[in-house]
């Protein structure tokens, strides 16, 4: 049995391979309440960054996930703000492979999903992060509208477990990059939801598409010259539900033929 973190660094390194031997190593010295200090995280991220190149157990990434958020939030992760050299530690060390692990994105998702409060330099790495992750697969799967949900309804984000306009910007984003591909269904409700939340929940003006929200909605779906189906949703939802919006807003979705 290796009895060091570092003992078990090196032979995954050596075996290029995470294995079912490493992962119980490591619950063997960490117990449910044992702390994690720096050293100990900086080594778990070395662990997890032989995943780029080689096998990973099934036990790795929910052991890995526990341990740093531990380290990164403490005991009680829901009532614990991630500190700005936390959140420049983490960015360091997910980019420090050359490239993200899926444990690593994993670990960021969790933190943004989880953590009462978030540097906002972070959470726009968040966004990032989940914006280049998702337009290189060029589809948003089932884990993918998971990840964004959780992430745009966390409590960490500038508004809280509001949208704000940079995750209003980020879900235009995903749709354009991902727009006519075999999304998994979920994601149109989740556009939809996220985006007239955005708009009609907004505290200067609740229920209302004002003036300045239709210049953006206009400009966002117009952006790539096409209204998708997704976009249609929203706009015939926002039609059905808004009490009040402006006479060029109207007109645009009378020329579209949308109720």
């Amino acid at each position: 049995m290796l009895t060091d973190l570092h003992a078990i660094e090196v032979q995954a390194h050596r075996n290029n391979a995470v294995t079912a031997a490493e992962v119980t190593a490591v619950k063997s010295l960490y117990g449910p309440t044992t702390p994690i200090d720096r050293a100990a995280a900086d080594s778990l991220f070395e662990i997890d960054r032989v995943t780029l190149r080689g096998a990973c157990d099934p036990g790795w990434p929910p052991v890995f996930l526990t341990l740093l958020v531990r380290h990164l939030l403490g005991p009680k992760p829901t009532e614990t703000a991630l500190s700005p050299g936390s959140a420049a530690w983490l960015v360091d060390q997910v980019h420090a492979g050359g490239r993200m692990t899926r444990t690593g994105i994993a670990l960021v998702v969790h933190i943004a999903a989880t953590a009462r409060g978030l540097p906002p330099s972070f959470n726009g790495f968040v966004l990032s992060t989940l914006r280049e992750t998702v337009s290189e697969g060029g589809v948003i799967g089932d884990r993918d509208c998971e990840a964004v949900m959780r992430v745009v309804y966390g409590p960490g984000g500038a508004a809280g477990n509001r949208i704000d306009r940079a995750e209003a910007d980020f879900l235009f984003d995903l749709n354009d990059a991902t727009t006519g591909r075999e999304n998994c269904p979920a994601w149109r409700a989740l556009f939809v939801e996220a985006i007239s939340a955005f708009l009609l929940e907004d505290p200067k003006s609740p229920g209302v598409v004002d003036s300045e929200e239709s210049d953006w909605l206009v400009g966002h779906c117009g952006r790539d010259r096409k209204i998708d189906g997704n976009e249609r949703a929203l706009l015939s939802y926002l039609r059905r539900h808004a009490s009040t919006m402006p006479p060029k807003l109207v007109k645009l979705l009378d020329g579209l033929n949308i109720r």
